[in-house]
């Protein structure tokens, strides 16, 4: 992502009075980003309000770097420990990840997961071949709770997209309200709303069922 898409990104955030999760992320571990420090930093600068998070598994991470990144502003750090040897050590962390554990394992800013290399994922809306039942899958509450957002600023329908399918505007062209509000986004909306899902929401078997009514 260019700066002048991400702080596009972020002025317009702080226009509307956002107070809600930035996560600095999509399909990338956020630690081999260059510019993460100075992404945190401008955010920060831009309003107290945004609640920046990003999720990582852990491996170019020390503890002076968590610390670092916690005195920038950053606000939450989910930890992903994929281990291959779960069965035989399912207590076990990575060694790179200990001192981290000790330092932190009280403190809510920071979320640790115990992973296997062999877990089954969701397909990425299809992107993984895998056969499931359609009709199992209805409600997805993705579209109704936050916005995804390429590297180029294309707003898409979830962070299940992994191949950028589809395009709901693009923040360097419109508005976040107006790509939020983006007329076709809303026909996935009042689909998944009947527990339809057509498109991309129908190759997917990702499993978001909470509706708050």
């Amino acid at each position: 992502m260019t700066w002048e898409c991400y702080t596009t990104i972020i002025d317009q955030l702080c226009t509307i009075n956002y107070n809600g999760r930035v996560a600095l992320m999509l399909s990338n571990e956020p630690l081999l980003e260059e510019r993460l420090e100075k992404m945190i930093t401008y955010a920060k600068n831009k309003s107290q309000r945004l609640f920046l998070d990003i999720t990582t598994n852990g491996r170019l991470l020390t503890l002076e770097k968590l610390d670092h990144l916690f005195d920038l502003g950053l606000d939450n750090i989910n930890i992903n420990d994929y281990r291959g040897d779960r069965d035989a050590f399912p207590d076990k962390w990575s060694s790179y990840l200990v001192p981290i554990y000790e330092a932190y394992n009280n403190n809510p800013k920071v979320c640790f997961q115990k992973r296997r290399l062999d877990e089954i994922l969701p397909n990425y809306a299809g992107n993984i071949p895998q056969s499931f039942d359609k009709s199992r899958f209805g409600f997805c509450n993705y579209p109704f709770r936050k916005l995804t957002i390429a590297f180029n600023g294309d707003v898409l329908l979830c962070c299940d997209d992994f191949m950028y399918d589809t395009c709901f505007g693009n923040v360097m062209e419109s508005s976040l309200i107006d790509c939020w509000n983006h007329p076709a986004m809303n026909d996935v909306r009042f689909s998944l709303l009947k527990d339809k899902r057509t498109g991309l929401c129908e190759r997917c078997n990702d499993f978001q069922n909470y509706k708050a009514y």
